[in-house]
Formats: C-alpha cells, structure tokens, sequence
C-alpha cells in the first residue's frame, strides 16, 4: 500500500515496540524531518518504523535514525530509506559546511589550515593545499572556532584528489570524545541541520 510523506502529515513512530504520536515537519529526497510529540526514549537502535494512515489502513515504512536535538528528541532527523543495508549510509547524519578550520597534527607543533566541507558527530571532511606528509590512521586534532569552540581528535581514514590542480580531501573519524566535546559537536551539527531545512528559528 503507498501512502505518500507530505509536509504537515500526522503520523507514528514505532521505537522498541511503542507508538509515538508524531508529524511531518519537512520531506527531502532522501531525509524526513519530524516533531515526536514525546521524549524519553532510546535511539540505541537507530531503525525508526514510521506509520501513516492511508485509505486501506496503516502504512508501515523503516527508517534509520540520523540526528536529533540535542537535548531532547522531540524533533528528528530520519533516512528516508526502505533498505537499511545500503553500503553508502552513514551511521551519522553530515551536513555541508564551508568555515575554515586549523588541523594540528599530534605529537607535533605543525599545523596547517584546511576547509572543513561536511561534519558528523562522528567524522569530518576536509579540504586543504598545504598539506604536510602524512599516513593513513596518522592522529589529529580538529580546532573549529564556534560558540561553543571545539577541539576534537581524529584519525586520518581518507585522501583523496579528484584533479592535479585541486585541494587535497582529508577524511578523518573522530576518536576519543569526550563528553563536553560530543555535545559541541552535536550543536554544531544540529545548526546546520537547521539551516539545511531552511528553518532559522
């Protein structure tokens, strides 16, 4: 049975066996953003079944949790995917970004500038022309000049350099993070969620 997600719609969210009344916020081609009416919950799972009412009964589609607001999970960000063993998905929602960051290497005094071009809670793309030498699994530390700032470290999992003329991208995963900085990372991922969907209040 097709129902189709139409901005606005009321409909469920099925986590760990119980319903959660909730409502469409926004419809992307390949994320849903929704407002559950209830927190409490755990996201431990990640998989969201999300039921809508159509003419011949209930709908049932599988999602994948991405994001949330950090303090609360009234409003969601969700893969809108039927296939939840996709090799391209992430376990972390990235969005795009284009703020200039610093990029010290550890157990050395060199840094180098680099523009970080997406961020996850858990790993960053970037994009740099000074690149020093450096290894696959070599460690970092990610410096973002934000309110609140965040100082992460990571570890090097991806070069790349699509034309001889172009910036170096640099993948990192972020790797022991401790508590204060998980909670910047989520609010600077989270505004810029915001901003993806438009939404500025």
């Amino acid at each position: 049975m097709y129902v189709s997600f139409d901005k606005g719609k009321k409909c469920a969210l099925r986590i760990d066996g119980k319903r959660y009344a909730a409502e469409l916020l926004d419809v992307r081609d390949r994320v849903l953003r929704m407002r559950c009416l209830e927190d409490g919950f755990s996201m431990d799972s990640r998989g969201i079944v999300v039921e809508l009412d159509g003419p011949q009964g209930i709908a049932a589609y599988f999602t994948r949790f991405l994001t949330s607001a950090p303090d609360n999970h009234t409003e969601l960000v969700l893969l809108r995917s039927a296939n939840l063993n996709c090799d391209e998905l992430r376990s972390f929602l990235r969005v795009p970004t284009e703020i200039a960051v610093t990029v010290a290497l550890e157990d050395s005094p060199a840094q180098f500038g680099a523009k970080l071009l997406n961020i996850s809670s858990g790993g960053a793309l970037m994009e740099s022309d000074t690149l020093p030498e450096m290894e696959y699994g070599e460690r970092i530390r990610l410096q973002i000049a934000d309110e609140p700032a965040i100082s992460v470290k990571g570890e090097l999992v991806h070069f790349s350099n699509g034309k001889p003329s172009s910036s170096l991208r640099i993948g990192v995963r972020f790797i022991d993070v401790d508590d204060a900085s998980v909670r910047a990372l989520t609010w600077f991922v989270w505004k810029r969620v915001k901003m993806f969907f438009h939404d500025y209040s």
